[in-house]
């Protein structure tokens, strides 16, 4: 981005307030090994991984109680902890396949048909590892799928296997406009986003910005003293022919005399000061890159860092709560789907619902509902059971030890 500091006024309605401009080029595409490498520093890691693990960590809840085989089927696959490496491998690699292994099943070139088959296995893939087949473009506009592709091929290995789409989940990354990364049938660039972009390319300034921020303020900190040795005669002494190795010489010295005596001896003719940055104003510089990224992100900064916003009488509850209704849209828009087909793959019929996101500590109820009846049977017998009902709806962010105190505290009243 190029842009020309003048005044906005100066010139206006001539040729001259032209000058005034901005240009706006595409981003570089970032290679699947720069994002994977980037993906080793902890400030991606949790970018990416946060919100993919909150979303399940809480769990969902069946209708009908699962049987004991039921739970031993879902522990068997390792159903939650696989969804979580898709969600990961959608928000870093921009796309995940996650391929459902069948019973019966021995072409998966073929489509997979109304039958349901028992579920065999289920491995997620990262984009890359496949390559859609350019023949394949699902070009009928009332077809659900308009505009992808029915058929895969694999590509990491000699053999080349071809998969129909239906035995995917495909889970699909951040969309992309651009016409430099359109998919048709003549072919496709080979930059493998083919199923979105990452999460992490659409934000990777911010992520650039709160690493090398990070890294440089850390570089800072360690030089924020220096000793500065005066030296007589220094450019008369540097053109001699040894000038070079007195100097390093005497730096040695001076070096040895701190390290040892904390201290240093110098000639009258030389001279040390002491450079020192000032670094007061660090934190304030680092925080803010670290409020952007929360902003690319959506993931508060209490759950980013652990450090509550400033402002008298912020609870952060605004921010939790949009981060909260995040974790609900990845839940209803990618997880549901996905649970659905696998319960029905292994004989799990009964519906269910996600449990509510958050937790008591971060100032959310959880388990009103369950909670609101005991709470009121305990109290029923000393406190009018309106009122507690009352005071219940009033404070249901409120966690439910707190409840009882200010009940208490009120006299019943």
């Amino acid at each position: 981005m190029n842009s020309v500091l003048i005044n906005q006024l100066t010139g206006l309605g001539t040729d001259v307030d032209k000058l005034d401009k901005t240009k706006v080029t595409n981003p570089v595409l970032l290679s699947t090994e720069e994002l994977a490498s980037l993906y080793k520093h902890w400030v991606t890691a949790k970018f990416v991984d946060v919100p993919a693990k909150e979303a399940i960590r809480n769990g969902r809840e069946h209708e009908t109680p699962l049987t004991d085989k039921q739970k031993e089927l879902l522990i068997k696959h390792d159903i939650d902890e696989k969804l979580t490496t898709c969600l990961i491998i959608q928000r870093l690699f921009g796309g995940c396949l996650l391929f459902v292994a069948r019973e019966g099943v021995t072409d998966y070139s073929q489509p997979l048909g109304n039958e349901t088959k028992p579920i065999k296995f289920i491995t997620p893939f990262p984009q890359f590892d496949f390559e859609p087949i350019h023949d394949s473009l699902i070009e009928n506009p009332t077809n659900i799928n308009y505009g992808k592709h029915q058929k895969y091929k694999f590509i990491k290995n000699d053999e080349n296997p071809i998969f129909d789409r239906g035995h995917f989940i495909i889970f699909e990354g951040e969309k992309d406009f651009s016409t430099s990364n359109t998919i048709n049938a003549t072919g496709y660039n080979k930059s493998h986003f083919y199923l979105g972009l990452s999460l992490v390319q659409k934000s990777f300034e911010a992520i650039y910005n709160a690493i090398a921020g990070t890294n440089t303020v850390a570089t800072l900190l360690i030089d924020s003293k220096i000793d500065v040795l005066k030296v007589e005669g220094l450019i008369d002494l540097i053109l001699e022919e040894d000038g070079q190795k007195k100097i390093e010489k005497r730096v040695a010295i001076a070096n040895s005399l701190k390290s040892i005596h904390r201290g240093n001896v110098i000639d009258k003719e030389e001279g040390l000061e002491r450079i020192q940055t000032d670094v007061e104003h660090y934190g304030e510089l680092l925080r803010e890159f670290f409020i952007h990224l929360s902003g690319a992100s959506n993931i508060p900064l209490t759950k980013f860092l652990g450090i509550q916003t400033k402002g008298l009488g912020n609870t952060n509850e605004g921010d939790l709560q949009n981060y909260y209704q995040m974790l609900e849209s990845i839940q209803n828009h990618d997880l549901y789907n996905a649970y659905s087909i696998i319960d029905k793959g292994l004989g799990i019929k009964s519906p269910f619902k996600f449990n509510p996101v958050g937790s008591d500590s971060d100032g959310v109820l959880m388990e009103l509902d369950h909670k609101a009846s005991e709470i009121v049977d305990n109290l029923s017998e000393v406190v009018d059971e309106n009122a507690i009902k009352q005071f219940l709806n009033e404070f249901t962010r409120l966690s439910v030890t707190t409840v009882k105190k200010k009940v208490a505290a009120s006299g019943g009243k």
